[in-house]
């Protein structure tokens, strides 16, 4: 960009040898004196901002959808490769429910209460070390499929989980956060 400021300085007056027309500045005060136009919406207009409204929406919901399934399916994604006879698949998932059901809980529970974040900070600390409790057992059923004692640990482990998270939510309404 300097170099064209510098070309242009350098070599003026190959750039200023005409002067404008007659008339030209009245010309140009005169435009810039007229009204501006106003550009009525039309029909056509209003049909593409209600259809960008409902694209906006739509993606908005199918986003959100998909997000809240993650959330909701998240705990039976975990298991989804390994193979369980049915009653450990459904014990499992029973739990994995009651686990949400209380961490939801305890989100509730974190925003009505003074000490609700440090509630929820040590409810998903132990959270974690039972998820990666489950995950180490979900490895050793891999390895050893049909282990009806890998199955029972694993089972055993979201109880824990669930009664921990209770115990957390007890707490918590102890401290009358509810």
């Amino acid at each position: 960009m300097e170099k064209l400021e510098q070309y242009i300085r350098d070599n003026r007056e190959f750039f200023d040898d005409e002067e404008p027309a007659s008339g030209h500045i009245s010309r140009f005060e005169e435009r810039l004196a007229q009204e501006m136009k106003v550009v009525p919406i039309t029909r056509h207009r209003r049909w593409m901002r209600v259809a960008v409204t409902v694209v906006v929406l739509i993606t908005a919901g199918t986003i959100g959808f998909d997000m809240l399934s993650k959330n909701v399916f998240k705990s039976s994604d975990e298991y989804a490769s390994v193979t369980f006879s049915s009653d450990t698949r459904e014990a499992l998932d029973y739990y994995s429910k009651l686990t949400d059901e209380r961490m939801t809980e305890i989100n509730k529970i974190a925003t009505t209460c003074p000490q609700g974040n440090q509630l929820k900070s040590q409810a998903e600390k132990e959270s974690a070390t039972f998820d990666a409790n489950s995950r180490e057992l979900t490895d050793a059923l891999k390895e050893n499929p049909g282990n009806q004692r890998v199955e029972a640990a694993l089972i055993r482990n979201q109880q824990m989980k669930e009664v921990a998270l209770n115990n957390l939510i007890l707490q918590g309404n102890l401290d009358n956060c509810k």
